[in-house]
């Protein structure tokens, strides 16, 4: 099961954070538990390496994404949730949070070539799911962060087909 630990206190519970839970539109006041700075527990964690060679990231890469402690962190403004993950190399998203989708070239280091786009799907105050569309002939990707009962860690589930999945 992939798990990030936290900091408890850079997170709050905001109850049903986000409009009718499928994609937000507006928070709180006070931030859903997702939000804020996350270590990769590798202990705790599958390899990332079947969903990005299923993706076309070379070899070298695929192991160096594996060797790296990722960092995850998670900020909203008013219109958009912002994903900055650390690893072998700095990728961020900038999600609207009203479920429209937003386009991006592709992720660096795979076989891919042009752009993406990626939209949020579902949204409460202990979970965010976001579903990119790669282009043709490279199928999609389903990414779910839920946070733990105790709000130290969340468990990711990166799924890129039935059959291809890892947690």
């Amino acid at each position: 099961e992939a798990q990030l630990a936290g900091s408890a206190a850079s997170l709050t519970s905001a109850g049903d954070s986000c409009s009718n839970g499928t994609a937000a539109t507006s928070f709180a006041s006070q931030a859903p538990r997702w939000v804020g700075k996350w270590k990769l527990d590798k202990a705790r964690s599958e390899l990332y390496e079947p969903v990005l060679a299923d993706m076309g990231v070379n070899f070298l890469l695929r192991k160096a994404a594996d060797a790296k402690t990722s960092i995850l962190t998670i900020t909203t403004s008013d219109a958009l949730l912002t994903i900055h993950l650390r690893t072998w190399v700095d990728v961020e998203d900038r999600i609207p949070l009203d479920g429209s989708w937003s386009t991006k070239a592709v992720p660096p280091g795979s076989k891919m070539k042009g752009d993406c786009r990626v939209r949020l799907t579902r949204c409460t105050a202990n979970e965010i799911e976001m579903f990119t569309e790669f282009p043709e002939g490279w199928g999609s990707l389903r990414d779910t962060l839920v946070v733990s009962e105790d709000g130290e860690s969340f468990s990711r589930r990166v799924a890129r087909n039935e059959n291809l999945a890892i947690t």
